[in-house]
């Protein structure tokens, strides 16, 4: 029997999620979901400690040229950085919504 033949006979209701996270119409949008706020809040953090050790810089330069315009190159990386997040935040929210794939503030771990 060739696969087109077994295709046809398939019902969708036949087709088991390999992960055995969630139920079949959810695992992917779990996964997903969970991916997209781990990413973000990763990035948070490091945003965060982009802009104080920038700002450390700065402080520090005492008046020297080239340590203010490193103290500026990292601060414009780390406002840069910020832009794309909070962009791809959007995106994904947008099309979490779209898709029904829930809101990436819905963290969810799975339970053995």
């Amino acid at each position: 029997m060739n696969v087109l033949a077994l295709a046809a006979k398939l019902e969708i209701g036949d087709i088991k999620n390999p992960t055995e996270y969630g139920d079949d119409t959810t695992a992917l949008g779990n996964l997903i979901t969970n991916a997209a706020s781990s990413i973000v809040m990763i990035a948070g953090v490091l945003l965060f400690g982009m802009l104080i050790f920038g700002g450390f810089l700065w402080l520090t330069a005492q008046g020297d040229e080239d340590q203010v315009e490193k103290a500026q190159k990292v601060l414009s990386s780390a406002v840069i950085g910020l832009v794309i997040v909070v962009a791809a935040f959007f995106i994904t929210q947008i099309l979490g919504t779209v898709l029904g794939f829930g809101s990436i503030f819905e963290l969810e771990f799975p339970t053995p």
